[in-house]
């Protein structure tokens, strides 16, 4: 039985080890399920000789890359709460969830660099760790590929994730493991999502349309082609040279690539269904893409019930 989310990817690896698990679409790097989980134990245990404890609190600021998903089961599996920050906020906004979260460490893409220095200046006693270059990228790669302590389990907080509510600031919705192990069995049970689809994840990971997609594919046992950046061009090259089952989009997500000329030329025997949420789907749109063999289906969600 399942006590901390980051053994999902320990099961996982475990069952479909050389299952294809990660596919970054910028560097073309490919990962299967037990490379994943080694690269996840790594980053537990970089981030474990810095001493920091069960229950601290490391941010990540990093655009949709393998880092961001391997510091999310890392952290999750040594107890450390995973604080996503949108990297699309200013640097007033993001100090505020900085404060708010009690980060102890912000793991940070090279990319986020114009954010990460002024936030250092105002956070000295923060440890900000770049994620693909230096020290720790260094100190990640040298680490240790064995499981490492679980550090949490059921009632314990696995993430924050920062919602908008209604009024104010944002405020960091906190999930517990057992609530989203629980989330990720009843979201499977009422889906027929299968082991062996390969999905495109283009919403950003510190979002919990990303993010959610990423532990899906994990807890059922899919293919998570990762996209920086939602171009209805590249979309449908993906869809192409991937064999894509499967992606979430907004509804104008879906209208753009409907209307994009690749649709005509783009090989998509494989491509079956579509989430799409954020927004009620007009009838035309659903319509449209049904024509097409595709199915979509209009989702809700709330970060505070995952």
């Amino acid at each position: 039985m399942l006590v901390n989310a980051g053994q999902m990817l320990t099961e996982r690896a475990k069952i479909s080890g050389r299952m294809e698990a990660i596919v970054e679409h910028a560097t073309g790097a490919r990962y299967d399920f037990r490379q994943f989980n080694e690269r996840s134990n790594q980053l537990a245990h970089a981030l474990l000789a810095l001493r920091f404890n069960a229950g601290d609190r490391v941010a990540c600021l990093m655009s949709n890359q393998a880092r961001y998903a391997e510091s999310y089961f890392g952290c999750a599996k040594a107890g450390f709460v995973f604080v996503a920050l949108n990297w699309r906020l200013t640097v007033p906004e993001l100090s505020y969830q900085l404060l708010d979260s009690g980060a102890a460490a912000v793991i940070y893409g090279a990319d986020q660099l114009p954010l990460v220095e002024p936030l250092k200046a105002q956070f000295p006693n923060v440890r900000f760790l770049p994620a693909d270059h230096g020290d720790f990228d260094a100190a990640v790669a040298a680490a240790s590929t064995a499981e490492p302590p679980i550090g949490a389990t059921g009632e314990d907080p696995l993430f924050m994730m920062y919602t908008s509510g209604t009024t104010g600031r944002p405020k960091g919705a906190l999930i517990s493991h057992r609530a989203n192990i629980a989330y990720m069995a009843s979201m499977l049970a009422t889906s027929d999502l299968n082991i062996n689809e390969r999905q495109v994840i283009v919403a950003p990971m510190f979002h919990i349309a990303g993010l959610g997609l990423l532990m899906v594919a994990v807890y059922r046992g899919m293919t998570s082609v990762i996209l920086k950046a939602f171009d209805p061009a590249v979309m449908w090259d993906v869809i192409d040279s991937e064999r894509i089952t499967g992606f979430f989009g907004v509804p104008s997500m879906l209208a753009f690539m409907h209307q994009h000329p690749k649709r005509q030329t783009a090989k998509r025997e494989h491509l079956r269904w579509a989430l799409c949420g954020a927004a009620p789907v007009p009838v035309p749109l659903i319509e449209a893409w049904d024509s097409m063999g595709v199915q979509v289906r209009q989702v809700y969600g709330a970060t505070e019930t995952h």
